[in-house]
């Protein structure tokens, strides 16, 4: 099913909001269409909502975009991998091998220097954070 009309007018006032241009916004749809589409008229319902999302979450500032090779890239998402990478290295993991959001997101709410959930830092405060786990798991693996 493709997206809905209130899809359509939030996706459209997301991408006005936040200035991006026609080219911008063709990569976007080509992103997370898995390059099935070039334009918001055949984005499914789940493709928009994913695409509203991440739109949302660069508006907020928890994530910035950027053109990189013709591609726009999350700059935070390889800050927050490395962060869930430490967080393998340290077995903070359900027993099916995912991270366990909950003990990650309650530790950072108590020891992280920002005291906020991990996706709540923004592309200026991640390094301080990933640095901040890289002593963790220094410490630990003492």
């Amino acid at each position: 099913m493709t997206r809905s009309m209130w899809q359509n007018k939030q996706l459209h006032a997301l991408l006005s909001k936040l200035k991006i241009d026609a080219d911008t916004k063709k990569d976007l749809v080509l992103q997370f269409t898995n390059n099935r589409e070039e334009s918001t008229k055949e984005l499914m319902v789940d493709e928009c909502q994913n695409l509203i999302n991440y739109l949302n979450a660069a508006q907020h500032g928890s994530t910035t975009l950027k053109k990189s090779g013709g591609k726009v890239v999350d700059v935070c998402d390889k800050m927050r991998k490395k962060i869930l990478s430490i967080c393998h290295d340290l077995q903070w993991e359900l027993p099916n091998g995912k991270i366990d959001w909950k003990h990650l997101n309650d530790y950072l709410n108590k020891y992280g220097y920002l005291h906020k959930p991990l996706n709540d830092y923004t592309e200026k405060e991640l390094p301080t954070l990933v640095t901040q786990f890289e002593n963790l798991l220094l410490h630990a693996t003492k």
